[in-house]
């Protein structure tokens, strides 16, 4: 073989390697923490969070996320399977293999008695949708949206059948990382 084609082969070879290497994420969280979503016509903003990403050695991790404003309750999480390395994967996920989330709307004395969830995803409905944005091994941001539908209640208060969330926003929120044994 020519000497000129072998050390293009090189070059070429070399170059392709250095361009696949994971360099870690591209887009860093910035600004304030928060919580935000439009939930049917109401702006709803979270008073409290709570974030973790949890690990589970040789099987996948999940990123939490527990929020608390005035009048709802919003617990979301983002799977992953083969991958446990602390830090989630920016995407879109959806359906039930990828994405869980609830929303809890509480009465006027503040206790939680309709729940909400998107439907499974083998339906014909558009799925709930949540899209990690920008992700380090500490921080997240992310946005999420669809319809949910209510799967319990707990008085018998009159409460939508389904809610419409848009514009379902998590910013710039850190997370404590924990393994999870399973045997």
């Amino acid at each position: 073989m020519n000497r000129g084609i072998k050390l293009l082969l090189i070059v070429l070879v070399f170059g392709i390697a250095a361009c696949s290497t994971d360099d870690g994420p591209v887009n860093e969280p910035v600004g304030e923490p928060s919580v935000t979503a439009q939930i049917e016509e109401e702006q709803w903003e979270a008073v409290t969070f709570e974030s973790a990403v949890n690990v589970i050695p040789q099987k996948g991790q999940y990123f939490e996320l527990d929020a608390a404003g005035a009048g709802y309750s919003l617990k979301l999480s983002v799977l992953e399977f083969g991958t446990a390395n602390g830090t989630i994967t920016e995407g879109i996920y959806e359906g039930s293999e990828e994405m869980f989330l609830s929303l809890f709307m509480g009465d006027e004395e503040g206790d939680y008695v309709v729940e909400y969830k998107p439907l499974a995803s083998n339906t014909d409905e558009e799925p709930f949708t949540i899209q990690i944005t920008a992700s380090t091994n500490s921080r997240i941001s992310g946005t999420f949206s669809g319809i949910i539908y209510q799967v319990s209640q707990e008085d018998e208060g009159e409460y939508p059948e389904f809610i419409e969330i848009s514009n379902g926003n998590f910013n710039n929120l850190t997370f404590e990382t924990k393994t999870v044994n399973i045997q």
